[in-house]
């Protein structure tokens, strides 16, 4: 190629760079060259001076400056092969576009030829000269036809068409707007009506946190626990309908509620009898946004009351209560109690179960949701005071007293219950006996005032929390008034249930302790029929007592011989009794058990007559029985 013979400088002679003797440039490549300052000695660069003079290098350097040298010969010496195929492909591109500019100058001299062929001549390559006859390639203008006055016509119908269908076009996509825009506007007022709606019956109507431009409507409650305070928040969203969508995100369960069952159990009673507390109704196809807002309210709140009731019921192991299956059991004396979170949608489920004790599992409901609404009370008060200090522990939030509260309560009328059946069979047996006996429930006498700066729903729902406790009034014979207090608490500083048992200190002639606490009822029982037994010495020793026995035979016969009065012996529920003028004495014991009050009389001193009896009145109704002064009368004839 011609091209290849032209001389071609790729760039200019380079000028020496006015910054390249700078002493920042300098440093670098001494450092390069010779390795760090510290090693340049004036004796070493003279022997360098010297040496370059000589034409021959004397420095001694290290491996490490060797390697170094090495190095950037290799990089020099490879670099003129990079310049070298690097210039050839320049050239070839150049050689390119100079064969293509000569061949564009041979086609437009060729075209020139036929008008001036010597000018056009001098521009002509020889190959073209040698080819190509000059004048043999031409160019014309050539006029387009004119079309005809019908085809004229035809495009002036076609554009009136074209124009006449893009008119119409535009004026159904107005209209389909206008539609669109009626029809967004009707479905924009119908959403703005209910969102009017839903601010006007007091719920709080805000900016979602994470979507700027949708509105959301707050309806949880503030001071629920971490889990449940931030799904109480859900975005209205616009149906195609124009009806407001309730979203609540990943979290939205369907509607549920707190269910209690109980099962009667205990003294020969089977499992079939079954309580279930009723749940609220639910519509399907009521979808008001009132309403769905409801709805979505009580779910939250069900499901927070069903957790904190799961992590209560965990620290009440002790009082029998488990957590089986996302269930929690309680085991009464006289009850099975369930209580669990089921959904709404159900039928199975939402089919009330009408037994015996159907009001005792609503109120253990109505009661579990009172406490939950306090304790948000509780920690809003909380908030409201000055913080404590700050700490780098984290300081635990402690579980609600919710079902412990319950449970006293239950667990208290459970023990009331079995008190008065103790008291009503020890008063049968005493009053077949003929004896005055009776009892009393009355109110507890340690029940504080009210505080003036709580309403009276804390004061309502603080009786719940605090320790339960019932007054029962005993008379026994002899007047003996005896005082009984229960007391029932299953959380610190207490568990479990107490009674307090009070007198006067005096049972007739006989002194007895003012005051016993009893945790167990079985021991408080027999201490019951301990003072009964006692009431029933002082009663028989008494001088009335004697005086009527004397008067009075069995049934009401008048007794034919002198009766001696009872008197204390050392034995504090047996009596002794002496005739002066036989020398014979007799020995009566008193004893009161779950079977009744039983009267043993017999001679002492190995004396053996007919006068040895035991009668016994066990409280059943029946034939009529002889009463206690007749009884005792007859025991202490002292010919019998």
């Amino acid at each position: 190629m011609a091209s290849e013979s032209i001389p071609l400088s790729l760039r200019s002679w380079p000028e020496p760079d006015p910054s390249a003797t700078t002493l920042p440039k300098l440093i670098p490549r001494i450092t390069e060259q010779h390795g760090h300052l510290r090693n340049v000695t004036e004796q070493g660069l003279l022997e360098q001076i010297r040496a370059q003079d000589l034409g021959e290098d004397g420095l001694e350097t290290d491996p490490s400056q060797d390697r170094g040298i090495n190095g950037n010969e290799e990089s020099v010496k490879s670099q003129p092969q990079d310049i070298i195929t690097a210039r050839d492909g320049i050239l070839q591109l150049i050689g390119r576009a100079h064969d293509d500019a000569l061949r564009a100058l041979d086609f437009v001299s060729l075209l020139l030829s036929k008008e001036t062929p010597r000018q056009a001549e001098i521009s002509m390559s020889p190959y073209l000269k040698e080819h190509v006859p000059l004048g043999s390639l031409g160019a014309d203008t050539i006029r387009p036809p004119q079309p005809s006055e019908a085809k004229v016509r035809d495009q002036a119908v076609v554009s009136r068409g074209w124009k006449l269908q893009s008119l119409t076009s535009a004026a159904d996509s107005l209209l389909r707007s206008a539609t669109r825009l009626e029809k967004e506007i009707e479905l924009e007022t119908r959403y703005w009506q209910q969102v009017l709606t839903v601010s006007a019956q007091g719920w709080s109507v805000c900016q979602s946190p994470r979507e700027k431009h949708t509105l959301s409507v707050r309806f949880g409650f503030s001071e629920a626990t971490g889990p449940f305070k931030d799904q109480g928040l859900a975005a209205m969203r616009r149906g195609d309908d124009g009806q407001i969508i309730l979203d609540q995100g990943v979290t939205s369960t369907g509607p549920k509620a707190v269910r209690v069952k109980l099962e009667q159990v205990g003294r020969g009673r089977d499992r079939q009898a079954t309580s279930a507390s009723a749940l609220p109704s639910y519509h399907p196809d009521d979808q008001l946004i009132e309403n769905l807002i409801l709805r979505a309210r009580n779910t939250i709140y069900e499901e927070e009351l069903f957790y904190e009731l799961g992590r209560e019921a965990r620290l009440l192991a002790n009082q029998g209560v488990r957590v089986v299956d996302s269930t929690i059991m309680m085991h009464l004396p006289e009850h099975r109690i369930s209580i669990d979170l089921v959904p709404l949608d159900d039928d199975a489920i939402a089919t009330a179960q009408n037994g015996p004790d159907v009001a005792l599992a609503e109120g253990i409901v109505l009661a579990s949701r009172l406490l939950l609404s306090y304790a948000h009370r509780q920690n809003l008060r909380r908030r409201s005071l000055p913080p404590p200090p700050v700490t780098e522990r984290k300081r635990p939030t402690a579980p609600y007293f919710i079902l412990r509260s319950i449970l006293t309560h239950l667990l208290h009328d459970s023990a009331l219950r079995s008190l008065q059946d103790i008291l009503a069979t020890l008063v049968a047996q005493l009053r077949s006996a003929g004896l005055a006996v009776n009892f009393t429930v009355t109110a507890p006498l340690e029940t504080p005032p009210p505080a003036a700066s709580k309403t009276t729903a804390d004061q309502v729902v603080e009786r719940l929390i605090e320790r339960t406790a019932t007054a029962v009034q005993l008379t026994l014979p002899s007047s003996t008034m005896v005082q009984i207090r229960l007391r029932t608490q299953i959380h610190p500083p207490a568990f479990g249930r107490e009674y307090l048992v009070s007198t006067s200190g005096m049972v007739g002639q006989i002194a007895t302790p003012k005051a016993m606490v009893f945790g167990v009822e079985r021991e408080m029982t027999r201490y019951l029929q301990h003072l009964a037994t006692v009431a029933v010495v002082a009663e028989i020793a008494s001088p009335s007592s004697s005086e009527e026995s004397g008067a009075s035979g069995p049934h009401g016969s008048t007794a034919g011989s002198a009766v001696a009065p009872w008197e204390h012996s050392a034995q504090i529920n047996e009596l002794q009794q002496t005739f002066g003028k036989q020398g014979r004495s007799k020995r009566m014991v008193v004893r009161v058990d779950d079977i009744g009050l039983e009267l043993r009389w017999a001679w002492m001193t190995g004396q053996v007559g007919t006068g040895d009896g035991t009668y016994r009145w066990s409280g059943r109704t029946g034939a009529e029985q002889p009463t206690m002064v007749e009884i005792v009368g007859m025991a202490g004839r002292g010919d019998a």
